[in-house]
C-alpha cells in the first residue's frame, strides 16, 4: 500500500439538482473541494438560507454543549469506552429530523441558562456587598441616612490601626478643622466635617493612609441589610437548583438535539459550498480533488441523482500541490496512528507506514519484555475490542496497543519477563524459553538493540533510494545514499572479521570501507559548484558518520527500556513480600500492593513504550526519506461529532 493517488476533477451541476447530488457526495466522503473564483455569482438567495443554517445550527449547538452537563454520565467501563455518541442508522436519523420540533426545546434551554447567569450574576454582586458591609455591622446608623447636607459631608473610612485613627484626628484637630470621629471598629471609623476644609480633610487622610468606603445606599442598618442580603442570597441558590434540575429534566431530549446538531452542520456545510462555485443562471461549477479509485464510485453516486451533470478530470496547475492520504491494508492499517501522529509524508513522498510497522511492532515489546504485561494487554484490548462498540477515531489506536501486548507477550518468553519473578521460581519450560538475561547480563541485549538500528537506519536509506526512483531521480539516489549503504555493510564484515564471527583478513574490508568513504566524498564534492570548497565540502561530509553513530546509539533506549520495566517489576514483588508478614493485614496489604505496583509499572512503561518507540521511527527512521510535509486529505463528508452512524 502507498500513499493515495489523487486526481483533480470539475464537477458540472443544474442548479435545481445541486442540493440532492451535495447530499450525496456529502455521504460519500470521497472528494476535498478547493475554492474556486466567484464570476459575478447571484448568492442573494445562498446567503439568505446559509444564514438560516448557521443559525440553527449554532443554536443546536448551544444547547448541546448545555445539557451535557447536566447529563448523567456513561456508567462503568462501557460507558467509558463507548463515550456520549448517539448510535443511529442513517434512516433513524432522517425519521428524527422530520419528527422532532427542536425549538421549543432551544427555547426552553436558553431560559434556563439565562436565568441562571441572572441569579450567579446577582449573587456575585450581593457577595460583595456583603463583603463590603461586614466589617461596619457595629454601625447603628441606617445607610439611608443622608451623606451630604447643605454645609457637611460624612465619609466612611478604613486605616491600617486605631493609631492611624488617632493620628488622623489629631492631624485634622491641628488644622482647625471642625469635624465629628465616630469609631466603628480598630480599623473602620467615620468622619463628618464641614465643606469649607473638603481640601485639606482629604489632604490629611491621604498623609496618614486613610481609604474611603463605598458603602451602598441601603434603607436599614449594616446589620440589618446583611440579613436581607443573606435572604436574598439563599433564595436566589434556590432558584439556581430549580435551574440545573430543569436543565437536568430537559437532557431526555439530549439524543435528539445531538442528532439534529449534526445533521444541521451537514447541511450547513453544504450550503457552505455554494460560496466556492462558480455559477451562472442555471449552473454551478465546483472543483476538487478525489481518489482516482474512487472516482467511479463518485460518478455512480451522481448519476443515481441526476443526469444532468458533467464530471470532467482536469490537469492541477502549475506548482498545485494535491492533498495526501494514506491507505493500508487490514494488517497494517493500525500503524498509521504512527504516521499520523508524526504527519503525513509530502506528496512525492513514500508512505512510511508498511515500513514502520515491524519496526514498531518489534520495538515495543523490547521495551516491555514482560509476559504478563503483554497477556493483560493483548486480551484486555482484544475483549474491548470485540465486545464493545468501540468510537470510530479510537479504534486504530487500540488495535496498535492490542499489537504491542501481542509482540511483548512473544518477546516476554525470550527474556523470561513473568511480573518480574526471579529465575529460581519460574517452572522449567519459561526458563527453556528463555534467551535473555537482561539483568544478570544485558550486554546481549544492547548489542541487540544496536543491530537493529543499523537495520533499520540501512533499510530506510534503501528507501530513500527507491523515493528517489519513484521521483526520476534514481541515479541520484544512488550516489547519495549508495555509499553509505555499502559503508555499513562492509564495516559491519570488518566488525565481524575484526571479531572472529567472520572468517579471513580484515584487510579487504578494510579496502572496501575506504573506497565507500571515497565515493561519499568524490559525490559531496560534485554537488558543491564552487571549485575552492569542492575539497573542503568532500571532506566535510565524512561528519555525518558521527551523526549515524548518534542515530545508532539512540537505539539503546530498548534496552534502558526493558531493564527499567523488569526491576520496577522486581521492587513492586520485594516490597510486597517485605508486608505480607505483617499480623492480620499483611496478606490483604501483599494484595493491594502487587495489584497497584504492577498496574503502575504497566501503565508507565506502556507510555514509555510507544513514545519510545515512536520517536526512534520519527527522529532515525524517517529523516532517512521522508522529505516532505502533506497536506491533509479532508473531504466533504458528513463529520460525526455527536452521532455515530452505523449500518443497522
Amino acid at each position: 500500500m502507498a500513499i493515495v493517488e489523487m486526481q483533480k476533477i470539475r464537477l458540472y451541476l443544474h442548479r435545481d439538482t445541486a442540493s440532492d447530488v451535495l447530499r450525496a457526495v456529502q455521504k460519500l466522503g470521497v472528494v476535498q473541494f478547493e475554492e474556486v473564483t466567484l464570476e459575478d455569482a447571484p448568492l442573494n438567495s445562498k446567503e439568505k438560507e446559509a444564514f438560516e443554517f448557521n443559525y440553527a445550527s449554532s443554536r443546536l449547538d448551544f444547547a448541546v454543549r448545555f445539557l451535557s452537563r447536566y447529563a448523567t454520565p456513561p456508567k462503568g467501563l462501557r460507558g467509558m469506552i463507548e463515550g456520549n455518541k448517539v448510535r443511529t442508522t442513517g434512516t433513524k436519523l432522517y425519521e428524527t429530523v422530520k419528527s422532532f420540533d427542536y425549538n421549543p426545546i432551544i427555547d426552553a434551554t436558553q431560559a434556563v441558562e439565562q436565568k441562571r447567569i441572572d441569579a450567579r450574576h446577582r449573587i456575585e454582586q450581593l457577595r460583595e456587598e456583603e463583603a463590603l458591609l461586614t466589617p461596619w455591622t457595629p454601625l447603628e446608623l441606617p445607610l439611608t441616612a443622608p451623606r451630604t447636607t447643605e454645609h457637611t459631608r460624612t465619609l466612611f473610612l478604613t486605616t491600617r490601626d486605631t493609631e492611624s485613627q488617632h493620628a488622623s484626628e489629631r492631624a485634622l484637630a491641628e488644622a482647625g478643622v471642625p469635624c465629628t470621629l465616630h469609631a466603628v471598629s480598630a480599623t473602620h471609623w467615620t468622619l463628618t466635617y464641614h465643606k469649607a476644609f473638603e481640601d485639606q480633610v482629604h489632604s490629611i487622610l491621604r498623609e496618614q493612609g486613610s481609604d474611603e468606603s463605598a458603602l451602598p445606599v441601603r434603607r436599614g442598618t449594616p446589620a440589618e441589610e446583611l440579613e436581607r442580603i443573606h435572604r436574598a442570597i439563599a433564595h436566589l441558590e434556590e432558584e439556581l437548583v430549580s435551574a440545573e434540575e430543569a436543565a437536568r429534566t430537559l437532557t431526555e431530549h439530549l439524543s435528539n438535539l445531538k442528532v439534529l446538531a449534526d445533521y444541521m452542520l451537514w447541511q450547513r456545510t453544504k450550503h457552505d459550498l455554494y460560496t466556492q462555485a462558480l455559477t451562472s443562471n442555471h449552473v454551478l461549477v465546483f472543483e476538487g480533488w478525489c481518489p482516482k479509485q474512487a472516482l467511479s464510485a463518485l460518478d455512480e453516486h451522481i448519476r443515481n441523482k441526476t443526469d444532468t451533470y458533467a464530471l470532467e478530470q482536469v490537469e492541477p496547475q502549475k506548482n498545485e500541490v494535491p492533498p495526501v492520504e494514506i491507505e493500508n491494508s487490514k494488517i497494517v492499517k493500525p500503524f498509521e496512528s504512527i504516521t499520523r501522529l508524526y504527519g503525513l509524508p509530502g506528496h512525492t513522498d513514500l508512505d512510511p507506514t508498511p515500513y514502520l510497522a515491524g519496526f514498531f511492532f518489534l520495538f515495543f515489546g523490547l521495551a516491555l519484555t514482560d509476559v504478563g504485561y503483554g497477556l493483560i494487554l493483548t486480551l484486555g484490548l482484544g475483549y474491548i475490542l470485540t465486545h464493545y462498540q468501540v468510537p470510530k477515531n479510537m479504534t486504530p489506536m487500540l488495535w496498535l496497543m492490542f499489537a504491542g501486548g501481542v509482540s511483548t507477550t512473544i518477546l516476554g518468553t525470550l527474556f523470561g519477563g513473568y511480573f518480574g519473578v526471579s529465575l529460581e521460581a519460574l517452572p522449567q519450560w519459561a526458563t527453556q524459553l528463555q534467551q535473555f538475561d537482561p539483568m544478570q547480563n544485558p550486554m546481549p541485549v544492547f548489542y541487540l538493540a544496536l543491530i537493529l538500528g543499523v537495520i533499520q537506519i540501512v533499510f530506510g536509506l534503501v528507501l530513500h533510494i527507491v523515493r528517489a526512483a519513484k521521483n526520476g531521480a534514481l541515479a541520484d539516489g544512488l550516489w547519495s545514499k549508495g555509499p553509505w549503504i555499502a559503508l555499513f555493510i562492509f564495516g559491519a564484515a570488518w566488525l565481524g572479521s575484526a571479531l572472529a564471527i567472520i572468517p579471513g583478513s580484515t584487510a579487504p574490508y578494510s579496502a572496501l570501507v575506504y573506497a565507500c568513504l571515497g565515493l561519499i566524498v568524490l559525490y559531496a564534492a560534485y554537488r558543491e559548484t564552487s571549485w575552492l570548497m569542492k575539497p573542503i565540502k568532500g571532506v566535510l561530509s565524512l561528519y555525518d558518520i558521527v551523526a549515524y553513530f548518534s542515530d545508532i546509539l539512540s537505539y539503546s533506549r530498548l534496552l534502558a527500556l526493558g531493564l527499567a520495566t523488569s526491576a520496577l517489576a522486581y521492587a513492586v514483588n520485594l516490597i510486597a513480600g517485605m508486608v505480607v508478614g505483617i499480623p492480620y493485614i499483611g496478606f490483604v496489604l501483599m494484595v493491594i500492593i502487587l495489584i497497584i505496583g504492577h498496574l503502575f509499572n504497566l501503565a508507565l512503561n506502556i507510555l514509555g513504550a510507544f513514545i519510545h518507540s515512536a520517536r526512534l521511527q520519527f527522529v532515525e527512521f524517517f529523516g532517512k526519506f521522508v522529505e516532505g510535509s502533506g497536506r491533509p486529505y479532508r473531504p466533504f463528508r458528513r463529520e460525526e461529532r455527536y452521532v455515530e452512524l452505523v449500518e443497522h
